[in-house]
This record gives C-alpha cells, sequence and structure tokens, in this order.
C-alpha cells in the first residue's frame, strides 16, 4: 500500500519536472499519476492508514488493534485526502472555476489540518501524526497553487480550432 502511494507520488513528481522542463507529456502523466493517488486513498486508506498489508486484510489478526475511532479516522481521512487532491488535480487541468475548486478544498484541508493538529497535541498518537504529515503536504501545495497566478503555471486554456468534416470532403470551421 505505502509502496503504491509512493510510485504515485514519484510519478506526479517525474510529470511537473517534464512540465517544467518544457517538454510534452507532463501534464497527462500528472493528471494519472494524481487520479490514481485519490483512487487509492478513496478505495485504499482504511488500510494504508492502518498499517494493514493488503494480502493480510482478510485476517483477523490485522483488526486487533483498531478501535472504533481509528475506524472513523481512517474513513474520513481517505475522504478527505481524496478530495483534497481532486481539487489540486482540478486546478491543475484547463476547466472553468478551478480557483473556486481549489479556494474549497483549500479551507477543508486547513480546517481538516487544525483539527488533527489538534488530536496530535492532545493525544500524541503516531496514527494521526502519519495522517497529519499527509494532510500538511496537501496544504502546502494547494496553498501554492492558490498564490501562484495561472499565467506562471502555464494553465491558461488555450484555444483550440477543431475542424468538422463533412459527408462532401469539405473541410468546415467551428
Amino acid at each position: 500500500m505505502k509502496f503504491l502511494e509512493k510510485v504515485f507520488t514519484i510519478m506526479a513528481l517525474i510529470g511537473v519536472l517534464i512540465k517544467l522542463a518544457g517538454l510534452s507529456g507532463g501534464l497527462p502523466l500528472i493528471a494519472l499519476s494524481m487520479i490514481c493517488l485519490s483512487i487509492h486513498y478513496l478505495l485504499c486508506g482504511f488500510f494504508l492508514f492502518n498499517d494493514i498489508r493488503l494480502r493480510d486484510c482478510f485476517k483477523r489478526s490485522s483488526y486487533k488493534e483498531i478501535t472504533i475511532l481509528k475506524i472513523l479516522g481512517s474513513l474520513i481521512s481517505a475522504v478527505v485526502l481524496s478530495v483534497l487532491i481532486a481539487g489540486i488535480l482540478y486546478r491543475l487541468l484547463y476547466t472553468d472555476g478551478n480557483m473556486m475548486i481549489l479556494l474549497f478544498t483549500l479551507g477543508v484541508n486547513v480546517v481538516f489540518t487544525a483539527s488533527l493538529a489538534f488530536i496530535v497535541s492532545i493525544r500524541h498518537i503516531s496514527f494521526y501524526k502519519n495522517i497529519l504529515i499527509r494532510s500538511a503536504i496537501l496544504l502546502i501545495i494547494s496553498a501554492c497553487l492558490t498564490i501562484a497566478p495561472s499565467k506562471y503555471l502555464d494553465l491558461q486554456k488555450k484555444k483550440i480550432i477543431t475542424e468538422e468534416v463533412s459527408y462532401s470532403g469539405k473541410c468546415n470551421k467551428l
């Protein structure tokens, strides 16, 4: 589980480096890796945060030390982190209203990270520290994307002239 998380994160970083180098293919690599990471958190977040290997998920011994609070915390964290990654991805793609979605996910992330920091300061549980680290990293990324103008990120919409070929063989511009 943690291996897949590292692979998807490294793929996203490689996509950013390709994009910054001006080569083609960086944006699809970023999109693919972040979509996979978001789905990974959503579907396997419970197992990831509770350190349960996928091959051990059907063994009763894997769930001995897991309390109801850990179950709720890991499920809520999985959904929130998945939504945060989707918000960052929404900003990186060429869509309308991307700043409003990013601001919403930034607000959710600030509240989530602050509540996790409060829980960690009271209870000192390593379970919440791992989630807090992931959430803080996503908070920094989304804050940087919020502050940075889109012209510096090269995320402005590009008009694409499409052509429609009629059955008569003529090319009609739309």
